[in-house]
């Protein structure tokens, strides 16, 4: 079972993703560290903020544009920016469905197929 945590504030979505993907490979983070390695703002964090946070927690990243039947070789665990506006961690991925978990809800996300693309 792929571990969620629920964001404690409207712009935490992108460190509490970091933190699920951490915790995921091992290590335990807090949301308060977190917040000390990047600074959050009302949107909360940027792409750029997200892989430089996972950079000083010793994670390798990569800032990737995928779309139509490439999602199917994108390695999950992996960060999505979800419509544009929320960031959401992909957990696996088949031809039917695309299950991710979201920040801001207890359930986890399921859509069909590719729409990720």
């Amino acid at each position: 079972m792929f571990k969620t945590y629920r964001q404690l504030e409207r712009s935490d979505c992108g460190i509490t993703c970091i933190r699920m993907i951490a915790r995921h490979y091992g290590k335990k983070i807090s949301n308060l560290t977190l917040r000390r390695l990047v600074e959050t703002n009302k949107l909360g964090i940027s792409l750029k903020d997200l892989t430089d946070t996972l950079s000083k927690i010793g994670m390798k990243s990569a800032a990737l544009r995928i779309t139509g039947q490439d999602i199917y070789r994108m390695p999950c665990p992996a960060i999505v920016y979800w419509r544009q506006q929320h960031f959401v961690v992909v957990y696996d991925i088949d031809l039917r469905w695309t299950k991710a978990k979201t920040t801001n809800s207890p359930r986890p996300l399921q859509t069909s197929g590719n729409s990720f693309s």
